[in-house]
This record gives C-alpha cells, sequence and structure tokens, in this order.
C-alpha cells in the first residue's frame, strides 16, 4: 500500500498540523504502508532560526519530497498568501511527476492544496482522502475575512468540487460533520477522527520538577497559559478584559506562548494597559513542549463564535494530556465545549467572566486537581495519538 500525504507543513516544522502528520506518517510506517509526504521548505520561525533541510530526506521510514515555497513571515495574513500561492504551484506540477500512490491525502490547510489530490485522482487513478482542518470558505466568510459575494461563490463552488470528487472526508468532530452536511455534502463519505496529541511525550509533570518553570523565574505563580496559535478565528476579547481586572493580582501570569496574526495586537494591547504580568514566548521546539505545556496552572483555549463549527483548536488535546484544567472560550455546543463540559475538566466562558472563572481554580486547589485528573482521564479514553492513527489507518485499508 503506497500512500501519499500533501501538507505544507511537515518535520522538523512547529506548526500543529505538521507535527500531526508527523505523527501520523510515523505511525503508519510502521503499521507496514509505504509513506511518501509531499511538503514545502519552512515558514514558522522558532526561537529566531529557519531550519535547513533537505529536498529530499528518510526520516523514519518516511520518504519526504520537498518543494519551493516563498517563506515570508507568518505572523501576517498577507505574507502568508504568497507562501501558499508558490506551494500550491510547485505541488500541482511535482505531483505530477511522482510516481503512483495507491491513496492520496490532502490537507484542507493551506486552503484549496487539496485541488492536487483531485489532480492525481483523475490522472493516476489514485483515492483521494481530504482530511478537512478548517473549512473553507465557510471560515473566512463567517469572520468577515472575505466580504466579495463574486468571490466567496467562485471558492464556495471549489470546495463543494473537492469534496464531491473526495473519496472519504475525514473531519475533526461532529459540530463539523454537520456544518458540511448542512452544505449538502454526503455524509456516507464522512470520518469523524479527532486530532491527537501522544500521551506518551506529553504527560502531567509537577511544576517542582520543571525546568521550564526556573528557567522563566516563574516559581511561586499560578500561570494562566495560552499556547498555541493566534489567529483571526481565536477570540482574545475576554482574555484582555481578565487580564485587566487581575492586573494587581502580581502572582497571577498570564503566559502566551506562541504566534500568529493576532500576536501582535496583544501585545500592543498589554503595553498601552501598561500591564506587568503578562509573558510573551515564541513557538517551543517539540522536545520542550512536555515542559512548555506543564508550566501552567490553567490553559486557555479560544474559538470565535463565527467560526464554530468550522475550525477546532488542536491545542485542546495538549491542554488535556497534561492533566490541568482548561478553560474554553467558545460557545457551548461547540466542539471544545462539549469536551470541557461532558467530562468536567474546565470551564466554558464565552462572556467577560474569565477572570471569576480564573479566580475560582484560583483559590480551590481541590478543584484543579480534581478537573486536572479529569482532563487526563478524558485525553487517554479519547484523545491520545495511537487512538486516532488506528481510526486513520482503519479508513485508509477499508478504502
Amino acid at each position: 500500500m503506497k500512500l501519499l500525504i500533501i501538507n505544507q507543513h511537515f518535520y522538523p516544522e512547529i506548526a500543529p498540523t505538521g507535527q500531526l502528520m508527523t505523527d501520523l506518517a510515523e505511525d503508519l510506517v510502521k503499521k507496514g504502508i509505504d509513506v511518501t509526504v509531499l511538503t514545502g521548505l519552512p515558514s514558522y520561525n522558532i526561537e529566531g532560526v529557519y531550519h535547513s533541510v533537505p529536498k529530499k530526506e528518510k526520516y523514519k521510514g518516511i520518504d519526504i519530497v520537498r518543494v519551493f515555497n516563498t517563506r515570508f513571515s507568518t505572523k501576517y495574513l498577507i505574507y502568508r498568501i504568497p507562501n501558499w500561492l508558490t506551494f500550491y504551484l510547485s505541488a500541482v506540477i511535482r505531483v505530477i511527476f511522482l510516481p503512483k500512490h495507491d491513496i492520496v491525502m490532502a490537507l484542507s490547510t493551506p486552503p484549496y492544496i487539496a485541488i492536487a489530490g483531485v489532480l492525481l485522482k483523475f490522472i493516476k487513478g489514485s483515492k483521494f482522502i481530504f482530511c478537512v482542518q478548517d473549512l473553507y470558505p465557510d471560515v473566512v466568510r463567517d469572520i468577515g475575512l472575505i466580504k466579495n459575494s463574486f468571490v466567496l461563490k467562485i471558492l464556495q463552488g471549489i470546495s463543494k468540487w473537492i469534496y464531491k470528487k473526495a473519496d472519504i472526508i475525514i473531519v475533526l468532530g461532529d459540530a463539523m460533520k454537520k456544518e458540511l452536511i448542512k452544505n449538502n455534502v454526503d455524509e456516507k463519505k464522512i470520518e469523524v477522527i479527532h486530532n491527537w496529541a501522544d500521551g506518551k511525550e506529553i504527560y502531567p509533570l509537577d511544576k517542582d520538577k520543571n525546568p521550564f518553570i526556573k528557567k522563566h523565574n516563574l516559581e511561586r505563580k499560578f500561570i494562566i497559559l495560552y499556547s498555541g496559535n493566534m489567529t483571526i478565528v481565536h477570540e482574545f476579547e475576554p482574555i484582555k478584559a481578565a487580564m485587566e481586572r487581575l492586573k494587581d493580582k502580581k502572582d497571577i501570569i498570564f503566559l502566551f506562548i506562541g504566534g500568529g496574526t493576532e500576536k501582535k495586537g496583544l501585545e500592543n494591547f498589554v503595553r498601552q494597559k501598561d500591564l506587568t504580568n503578562i509573558i510573551f514566548l515564541p513557538y517551543q521546539p517539540r522536545e520542550e513542549l512536555l515542559y512548555s505545556l506543564n508550566a501552567c496552572d490553567v490553559s486557555l483555549v479560544s474559538v470565535k463564535k463565527s467560526a464554530e463549527g468550522k475550525v477546532v483548536p488542536s491545542k485542546l488535546y495538549g491542554c488535556l494530556a497534561v492533566g490541568k484544567p482548561v478553560i474554553g472560550i467558545c460557545a457551548r455546543g461547540s466542539e471544545a465545549a462539549n469536551v470541557i463540559e461532558e467530562n468536567k475538566c474546565g470551564f466554558v466562558e464565552y462572556g467577560y467572566d474569565l477572570d471569576k472563572k480564573i479566580m475560582e481554580l484560583y483559590v480551590n486547589t481541590d478543584m484543579q486537581k480534581k478537573m486536572g485528573k479529569n482532563a487526563r482521564d478524558t485525553f487517554m479514553r479519547f484523545y491520545d495519538r495511537g487512538i486516532a492513527v488506528n481510526k486513520y489507518y482503519e479508513v485508509i485499508m477499508n478504502l
């Protein structure tokens, strides 16, 4: 069985989908599948240094083929567009000259790279799996990023064409599945497989044994962590309000790790309000995630209401893995909210009472421990790496 995965970000990228696809490819190779990954040059800046990578390499049994793309800063959306476009062009040309693969799996990020998967289905007879991480153009329409009705109509037409040509469509949750069904996508082709974290790499660690705490002078602090991408689909207004209301609590620290289009706005807000209990750090290498995710007492995940059902915050699974309470800034009934509330591993708060939820955990260590235990138990039951990989393997072999 030969599988081709098309994804702009792959090892050694820090992008969430790059980490996940690396996990998946490694484990599918162990299960006897011949995996090739078509990917681009790294564009995520880790600790100020771009990775230098070869055009071709063998990594843990995976054949990696890299094509050219521009590598402009990912801080601003306008700079990402040429990165996407150059990857599209390079990838579409390159796939034509690759050997035939039995199955091609393409992600929805960057938008519409799955066209390359449809192309291989036509010219080489490969089966095509469309792995949907975000719903386009629905998400950019609903958050107001694209308002031109003509452009939206064209993009919607391309999306419908990709859904129609896919043999299998993998989505991240039931809410996303409902959105596709609402858009007249064939329900029989849709499989729900959640994103994941690796429970062997990411697990609970006492703060007094965590070198990350000492490195960043976080001893004896109550830490609220937001780790991951900070983009237009994530909700930050309730977080800003909470930071301002808790500014005099010097032992409460808001720690932001990562980057994205909204990070600069957060930094500007902190400067304007003269907040002193806020720390910003860049993306951390994967080997540091165990320590950075465990540095907190409470984790935050957020999704704008307008993006609910179109995106699922993959950072949620790492938060659950370290066994800490999670506060979801998201609408009730959303994927993240259902996980948090049904399993009693945190709070859901979309309004402006986030500071009250934080203080409730701040004063109640028993509640912290109970919710943290529930978080880890939930993760091990539903969202560990092996669970998701086995589902992908089953879909691939059935196809």
